[in-house]
């Protein structure tokens, strides 16, 4: 009997954890090869190696979530309502480019520019970039370790932290 929403584990999400039940299973078939297989004595033996496949998963699934809590920060800086005083309008953009002159000098390569452009003034999403930018990143996580790295460069740079104290 499936537990209600409310009291599934929230790693789970709403699928029930799907992905993590075939990435759990992929794990296991992969390192498990057939000459493999042998090693193990019982089938408890088997048993016991594939809860640590799923304990290896969820580890990493909680690690990699745990990294992407961190940026959301600038993104709701572009969800700002707009002012109704022409002028406001024109101060905010002035900062916006300040804002833009003190992250570009923050970047130090071309596929994190390429990748605070796509995010930042296009919207993409990662797996988007990462889609549309194979040159750059080979996998959603680059993306997503790049764009961690930058925002951590950004949050420690002083003159971004004098820019929002205003």
């Amino acid at each position: 009997m499936d537990k209600p929403a409310s009291k599934r584990h929230p790693i789970l999400g709403q699928d029930g954890g799907a992905p993590l039940v075939n990435a759990a299973f992929a794990k296991f078939a992969q390192a498990l090869t057939p000459t493999k297989i042998g090693n193990f004595e019982t089938l408890a033996a088997i048993l016991k190696y594939l809860k640590l496949c799923v304990h290896s998963v969820v580890a990493d699934e909680v690690r990699v979530r745990q990294s992407r809590q961190y940026e959301d920060t600038l993104e709701s800086i572009e969800h700002e309502p707009a002012s109704d005083d022409p002028a406001d309008d024109v101060v905010a953009n002035l900062s916006a480019q300040d804002l833009w002159k003190i992250i570009l000098q923050e970047v130090h390569s071309e596929e994190e520019r390429v990748l605070i452009y796509e995010a930042y003034v296009h919207g993409m999403k990662p797996g988007e970039i990462c889609s549309l930018h194979p040159r750059y990143f080979a996998s959603v996580d680059d993306v997503y370790r790049i764009k961690r790295n930058v925002l951590e460069r950004l949050r420690r740079n002083r003159r971004l932290q004098t820019l929002f104290r205003r």
